[in-house]
C-alpha cells in the first residue's frame, strides 16, 4: 500500500491536483470541493429598524441595503435629519417604492435593528478647546449611543451597530472630543456583549467616495493618506459581519500594517500612529529596509532618500545647499499634509493661501522640532507665513 506525504494541494476551480513531497504530479485524482454558497440575508418585513444619523450619503446607501435586503419600515432619527431638499427626496424616493419611514412621534412596528451612525466634527487642539466643541461632538456619538442603549432594552433586537472610528484607539490631532466619544461606543458594544445583548462596534477609517470625507468641507481636511481605504461594498460587508454575528462586538478597519520600502525609508513618511509604542509590532509586519537607496536626480545637492534631514544638514557643505535641502524638506512635507503633489506648491505662497489651519501650522512645528532638534514657536509656521519664510 502506497503512502503519498500530502505537501500541496493545488485548487483550480473545483479541481485538486494532489502532489507528492518532491511536487512531481502523480496521477491526477479530481477532488469534488464543496462550496457553500452564502445565504442571502432576509430581513423581517413587519418590524422596524432605526437609524440615527441614516441620512447621508453613507447612512442613505445603508437604508437602501437594509431595503434590499427585506426592511420595510425604517425609523430616522434625529427628526432634524430629515429637513433638508436633498434628505426629503431620498424619503420621497423610498416611500414611492413600497417603504414606509417613521419618526419618533409616528406610531411604528416593534423595532428589531438599531444602527447609529450619527457624528459631528468640531475639531480643535484639546488645550484650547471649549465645552461647547467638546460637547457638540461628544453627545451624538457617546449620549446618542446612551440613549438608544436604554430606550431598546426592552425590545426584542437582532442587532445593535454602532458605527465608530479607527481613532477611539490610535487617536487624532485635533479630535480628542470624537475620539472620546467613539471610545465610549467600543465601551458600550462590549458591555451590551456582556450582558448577553446583540453589539456591534465597527472603527471605521475612510469609505472611499461616500460619507463625511466626501460631504463636508471640514472632512476634506482630513488627512486621508495615513488610513487604508475601504470602499462602500466593504463598509456594507462589515455591517453584515455585525447582522449575521450580533455578538462580534468590535471590528476594526483602516489600519495598514503593510507599508511600501520607499515609505519606510524615511520615518517622517510614516503614519503618525506608527511611531506610537503600542503599535510598534507593527514594524515586523513590514518589508525589509533596502540597505542603500539613491534619488536620481540631475541635482548635484541631491542626497540619499534614507537620510533625515538633520543627517542631510549635518552633511551640507554650504549655507545655499542647507537651505535647499531644508526647503525641499518642508515643501514634502507641507504636500503630505495637503495631500497634494510638492510639484503643485509654491514656496513664495502663504501656507494660509492652501486652506491650512492653526492644527496644520502646530503638525509643522513639531515636525521641525523632531527632524531638527531645534525648538520653535508655532508663529514661526503660522498659516500666514510664505514656506519659504518658515
Amino acid at each position: 500500500m502506497a503512502y503519498l506525504h500530502q505537501q500541496n494541494v493545488k485548487l483550480a476551480g473545483q479541481e485538486a491536483m494532489i502532489m507528492n513531497r518532491k511536487l512531481q504530479a502523480v496521477s491526477p485524482i479530481e477532488v469534488m470541493v464543496a462550496q457553500k454558497p452564502a445565504e442571502s440575508i432576509f430581513l423581517i418585513s413587519d418590524v422596524s429598524y432605526l437609524l440615527a444619523g441614516g441620512l447621508g450619503s453613507l447612512g442613505r446607501n445603508i437604508s437602501r441595503w437594509l431595503t434590499t435586503h427585506g426592511a420595510k419600515t425604517l425609523i430616522f432619527v434625529p427628526l432634524s435629519a430629515a429637513s433638508s431638499a436633498e434628505t426629503s427626496s431620498f424619503i420621497s424616493s423610498i416611500e414611492d417604492s413600497g417603504i414606509r419611514t417613521a419618526t419618533p412621534r409616528k406610531t411604528f412596528p416593534l423595532i428589531r435593528g438599531v444602527i447609529q451612525g450619527a457624528m459631528t466634527l468640531n475639531d480643535s487642539l484639546f488645550s484650547s478647546m471649549t465645552l461647547e466643541q467638546w460637547t457638540s461632538t461628544i453627545f451624538p456619538k457617546a449620549h446618542g449611543a446612551k440613549n438608544l442603549h436604554e430606550a431598546t432594552l426592552s425590545q426584542p433586537l437582532d442587532f445593535f451597530i454602532l458605527f465608530s472610528s479607527l481613532h477611539s484607539f490610535i487617536g487624532n490631532a485635533g479630535q480628542s472630543n470624537y475620539a472620546a466619544g467613539c471610545a465610549y461606543q467600543v465601551t458600550l458594544a462590549k458591555y451590551r456583549s456582556n450582558l448577553g445583548l446583540p453589539a456591534t462596534a465597527i472603527d471605521l477609517g475612510i469609505v472611499g467616495g461616500v460619507g463625511y470625507v466626501v460631504e463636508k468641507e471640514r472632512g476634506k481636511k482630513i488627512k486621508v493618506q495615513e488610513f487604508k481605504h475601504i470602499n462602500e461594498a466593504e463598509m456594507l460587508a462589515l455591517m453584515e459581519l455585525g447582522i449575521r454575528q450580533p455578538m462580534t462586538g468590535h471590528l476594526v478597519t483602516g489600519l495598514d500594517s503593510y507599508l511600501d520600502i520607499a515609505t519606510m525609508e524615511k520615518k517622517d513618511n510614516m503614519p503618525f500612529f506608527a511611531r506610537d509604542p503600542v503599535l510598534s509590532h507593527l514594524d515586523y509586519l513590514r518589508p525589509h529596509r533596502k540597505t542603500e537607496t539613491t534619488v536620481q536626480s540631475t541635482n548635484d545637492w541631491a542626497t540619499p532618500a534614507s537620510l533625515s534631514l538633520a543627517a542631510q544638514l549635518a552633511s551640507a557643505p554650504s549655507t545655499e545647499q542647507a537651505k535647499y535641502y531644508i526647503q525641499t524638506a518642508l515643501i514634502n512635507k507641507f504636500s503630505r499634509s495637503l495631500m497634494t503633489d510638492p510639484s503643485e506648491l509654491d514656496a513664495i505662497r502663504s501656507m494660509s493661501a492652501y486652506g491650512t489651519d492653526s492644527l496644520v501650522a502646530v503638525e509643522m512645528k513639531n515636525w521641525i522640532q523632531r527632524e531638527t532638534k531645534v525648538t520653535v514657536s508655532v508663529l514661526l509656521t503660522s498659516c500666514g507665513r510664505r514656506v519659504l519664510q518658515v
